[in-house]
């Protein structure tokens, strides 16, 4: 396999160079063996950086491109959308959340859902994250109250749900 080639060659690299110092100290040059062994083992690991710095580029640029699908999506559905840490912070929002708030992107950022949620739903939302946090629910509807900037109340149809990373157990909640 390629570590254990690896390992082969970085000790036989390592006992060249030991060789090598050794007798360069006596006034012997290199055997070309010990120099063939090196530039070996030199052309293998140019091989596989040039290997893992294409692999980095490819991921790098499907990141990229996944960034700008959502970022176009969030930017054009007709419905208000927010993206949160567990607490409740909000990370990214989009213009409908803001139109419907009457709160900036920019000033939603800087918000708690409950920041904005109305007063008399607030207990029945935090069961709610609790749930979805806990694997209890995955995916919740509800007729919420949000009280926008200029003190009116604002009725929507939410659906929540938690973006989980398969990976990590990490998730975020999304309404």
């Amino acid at each position: 396999d390629r570590n254990d080639r690896l390992q082969d060659v970085g000790d036989d690299v390592f006992e060249a160079a030991r060789a090598t110092a050794s007798t360069k100290q006596r006034g012997f040059a290199a055997p070309p063996a010990i120099i063939d062994c090196i530039e070996a083992a030199v052309r293998l690991r140019t091989a596989e950086l040039v290997a893992e710095v294409r692999e980095r580029q490819h991921a790098e640029a499907a990141m990229r491109e996944s960034d700008l699908r959502f970022r176009t999506i969030l930017g054009n559905v007709p419905i208000g959308v927010t993206y949160c840490d567990l607490q409740g912070n909000i990370e990214q929002t989009n213009a409908r959340m803001a139109e419907l708030t009457g709160y900036s992107e920019a000033e939603l950022c800087g918000m708690n859902w409950l920041d904005y949620s109305h007063p008399e739903d607030g207990q029945r939302d935090l069961e709610l994250a609790r749930q979805l946090a806990s694997g209890e629910v995955s995916v919740a509807q509800l007729d919420r109250r949000y009280v926008a900037k200029d003190g009116h109340t604002v009725w929507v149809h939410a659906t929540a749900s938690l973006l989980r990373d398969p990976a990590s157990a990490e998730c975020a909640p999304t309404t």
